[in-house]
């Protein structure tokens, strides 16, 4: 879905002018995309659940973000990204209660060193 939303944003770009037009989107989405892929990192290999919260939560706005921006260019485009929007927001809210369960536990969060 990402993905033929960019390509309906990004598609017809053929002049650096017509690109500076679409600058605050590519920005956005862009940050959106870099949230996504260092969340896996924090919350996967570094085991820092409350960062991947925050991470994860700021991907949700971002999403947030593009979906607004996309509309004035392309409406189908942002329609597209509701659905990612929506699993960013249940991510959230998945990401929270693994933190507050965690914190219950006896610690802010869990590390792997801890569990060993």
């Amino acid at each position: 879905m990402i993905g033929y939303s960019l390509q309906l944003i990004f598609g017809g770009v053929r002049t650096v002018a017509q690109l500076d037009k679409l600058r605050p989107q590519l920005l956005v989405i862009s940050l959106n995309l870099l949230l996504n892929y260092s969340w896996s990192i924090f919350f996967f290999r570094k085991h820092k659940i409350r960062n991947s919260l925050l991470i994860c939560l700021g991907t949700f706005l971002s999403a947030l973000g593009s979906i607004s921006l996309f509309d004035k260019v392309n409406p189908l485009a942002a329609q597209y990204l509701w659905a990612y929007c929506g699993w960013t927001g249940f991510a959230s809210f998945l990401n929270w209660r693994l933190h507050v369960l965690n914190r219950a536990a006896g610690g802010p969060q869990l590390s792997a060193k801890k569990r060993k």
